[in-house]
């Protein structure tokens, strides 16, 4: 598998202590109740022979009626829609493409979240040194910042922006499918792609094959989705761990409507697929992958009967499996998060509506019903202190990503709900409270309702007297839920937030100092996206307090000696695209001779958009060819900057490093890019016979990422936010074979 190489390696957690072993609380609706999901219609036959063999699975079609209560085997039902269209429901969040590339950082330690049952065989780890590195340190702001930087750094949308500088015939455009047209794709790209598949059995090339046509499969080529599809199923059975595993997230980035219901029974270790396997039960990891696959499809379908059998197999197996490990629970977590279902009608169903507390809706559906009986299950789940505590650490962000849209009376529901986890009001587990912390900063405000001021209250309140990680999640949280409007379309705490922060930055400790900066970047940086209402004194202020903020950084920035403080007040002052730093910035560069530090600076300063620092940020790529951090970020600062001589330089590095993480590294930005010239010397890279395995892989995985039409990583909905402190293997993992791991 084709992973990110990181100097964040493996997320500290203490062993799992058990199995999944929760069970929803009796405010959680009956399961077998009203409504009885569809089976998906199965993928209709193609002419795309899979080259691994015929493609297995239990997707025969749909039976004649759903049996109530639970199954043990695959679930037939009645006539299900057709996979592609059905109703419209709402859209849920996109699904991304492609996932980000090493970031410099320093965070993590501790042994990884948990042991891998015996039916799970370790995966072999493609060329990667990846995970969180056992001496770091999780509550360093690197690690956070690993994690989310994807939206903030948004490459793609930030090249499109800039003005073409390398001649009238375009060469570089940075937009993906802009560039690349569907047709080149189509006959040219993927067709490469399908021949390594067919004829290559080298791991890592086989995996990156795979995710590479997986991100192709959208806009114009959709429709070739099953087609895709089909082809992954064909190494389903393949006898390399690492490969099957692959077989099954790449229909879920693919998008395959069809596959949904072999997914869903290979999530439920159905006895279909255990015959074909010999009678052996499926390893947890790949149900743990599985669960991952309905949550892509779900995030992206249209399809709200497809959407309703998701939800159904996935609370089925939170509910009745006592055998599903702490993986296939975080997994079903996440991908229930990911599986939007519509909101209930009011009328004649308000004992659905949103404002509907959830005592009033008990016994009133099943989970796959509506958004609110999917909140529900959540809620309950939360409210088991019994559960698994990495599962229940998961919770709060699924909560947090399906409140979108929700009323003002369901999300303050939902943020009381998670204010009773808090210390003071209870005896949480600490990642239960971290990963409360981050869902408060997606739903919180800036008004002064009485919710969102006790939230800030809480927060600051955590800041200085919470477990360590909860006190600098706190800060980042604050500063998320001050750049949002509240329903009124007011923010007057923004200000308040503003100078709570900027005290942390100047009165605290070191590792508070570096969050507090880059929390401020956070605040800025998304305060200046909110559309303009008010160009009255309300509009001054802003501006005022935004250039106050500017000016404390730019005088930290200045004065600080420490290489984590430099690097975390660069990204704040590149978060706030504050073109003052530059001079700043470049005297750092050419004092400090620390590669973490060297990095985030170059990152920086292609953030704030200094054109003048090409020359220094080109001379540092030079020497950055065997330091792989080092490459990634720098080639982002000149990516950023539209620099004319990154692209060649890249495929250079790409077919030169012996470094497997230069080389991903490499292949990272190239995707990122998106730029058109790209195409002809990666497709050569990739059939060539003399080149070596891992440099054809992350070619590969280049020609994906230069082809993919989606601007963020097809990860990075499961990043956000994501409590990695909880992270169990399949999530991400210290080997580089979580779904968070795979380029």
């Amino acid at each position: 598998m084709i992973t990110r190489p990181l100097v964040l390696t493996t997320l500290l957690s203490a062993a799992l202590a058990a199995t999944l072993a929760a069970t929803f609380a009796e405010a959680a609706v009956a399961h077998g109740g009203t409504y009885s999901p569809a089976v998906p219609a199965p993928a209709k036959p193609t002419g795309l022979p899979p080259p691994g063999g015929p493609a297995g699975g239990t997707n025969n079609g749909p039976g004649d009626t759903v049996p109530p209560g639970p199954s043990t085997g695959s679930t037939p039902g009645p006539t299900g829609p057709k996979t592609g269209g059905g109703t419209s429901g709402p859209s849920g969040p996109s699904t991304p493409a492609h996932p980000s590339g090493p970031t410099t950082g320093g965070g993590g330690g501790g042994s990884k979240p948990g042991p891998t049952t015996p039916s799970q065989p370790k995966s072999p780890s493609g060329p990667s040194t990846a995970g969180l590195a056992d001496s770091a340190d999780p509550t360093s702001w690197e690690s956070w910042w690993y994690f989310n930087k994807d939206r903030y750094l948004e490459l793609k949308a930030h090249v499109v922006a800039l003005e073409v500088t390398t001649g009238s015939d375009n060469d570089f455009l940075g937009i993906g499918h802009a560039s690349v047209d569907a047709n080149v794709v189509s006959d040219r790209v993927i067709p490469v792609l399908l021949g390594i598949l067919e004829k290559d059995r080298q791991q890592d090339v086989v995996t990156g094959g795979m995710v590479a046509l997986a991100r192709l499969a959208d806009g114009p080529l959709s429709a070739r989705a099953p087609d895709l599809a089909r082809v992954f199923a064909g190494f389903a059975d393949d006898p390399n761990q690492e490969i099957s595993e692959t077989s099954v997230i790449a229909r879920g980035i693919v998008g395959d409507e069809s596959s949904v219901s072999e997914l869903a029974d290979l999530l439920e270790n159905a006895a279909p697929i255990r015959a074909r396997h010999g009678g052996h039960a499926i390893a947890s990891r790949t149900r743990a992958f599985a669960a991952f696959a309905l949550g892509l499809i779900g995030a992206r379908t249209h399809n709200e009967d497809l959407r309703r059998f998701i939800v159904h197999h996935i609370v089925r197996t939170l509910r009745e499996d006592s055998e599903a490990t702490p993986d296939v629970g975080v997994a079903c977590v996440t991908a229930l998060g990911l599986t939007p279902l519509a909101w209930a009608r009011n009328g004649t169903e308000d004992v659905h509506s949103p404002a509907t507390p959830a005592a009033a809706r008990k016994g009133t559906g099943t989970a796959s019903a509506s958004r609110e009986t999917e909140l529900d299950c959540l809620l309950a789940l939360l409210a088991d202190t019994r559960g698994d505590r990495w599962v229940r650490a998961h919770v709060p962000t699924a909560l947090a990503r399906l409140a979108t849209g929700a009323s003002s009376a369901a999300s303050e529901e939902i943020m009381r709900t998670l204010l009773e986890r808090m210390p003071e009001a209870a005896r949480e587990k600490d990642e239960v409270v971290q990963d409360c912390v981050l869902a408060l900063g997606e739903l919180g405000d800036a008004d002064r309702d009485e919710i969102d001021t006790k939230v800030r209250a809480t927060l600051e309140g955590l800041v200085i007297s919470g477990d360590q990680l909860s006190r600098r999640l706190a800060l980042i949280a604050l500063a998320q839920g001050a750049a949002r409007r509240g329903e009124s379309g007011t923010s007057e705490a923004t200000g308040e937030v503003r100078l709570f922060l900027a005290k942390r930055l100047s009165e605290g400790r070191s590792h508070e100092r570096c969050w507090a900066a880059l929390a401020l970047g956070v605040l800025e940086h998304d305060l200046a996206r909110q559309p303009v209402r008010d160009n009255g004194s309300a509009a001054r202020a802003t501006d005022l307090g935004a250039a106050n903020m500017r000016a404390q950084v730019l005088a930290e920035l200045r004065d600080s000696v420490s290489g984590t403080e430099v690097g975390a007040l660069a990204i704040s002052a590149g978060l706030m695209a504050n073109k003052e730093a530059a001079p700043i910035l470049m005297a750092k560069l050419d004092h400090t001779g620390d590669t973490l530090t060297q990095g985030h600076i170059a990152m920086a300063l292609g953030l704030v958009g200094d054109a003048s620092a090409g020359p220094a940020l080109r001379a540092l790529l030079a020497t950055a060819r065997f330091k792989p951090d080092l490459l990634l970020d720098t080639a982002i600062g000149l990516a950023l900057l539209e620099d004319p001589t990154l692209v060649l330089a890249l495929i250079d590095t790409l077919e030169k490093a012996n470094s497997l993480a230069s080389q991903s590294a490499a292949a990272s930005v190239l995707g990122w890019i998106g730029d058109r010239r790209t195409i002809d010397p990666l497709l050569t890279l990739v059939t060539r016979t003399d080149a070596t395995a891992s440099a054809r892989a992350f070619a590969a995985v280049a020609l994906g990422r230069v082809c993919d039409q989606d601007r963020l990583p097809w990860n990075a909905a499961v990043a956000q936010d994501v409590d990695y402190h909880a992270a169990t293997p399949t999530l991400t993992s210290a080997d580089g074979t979580g779904v968070l791991d795979i380029l």
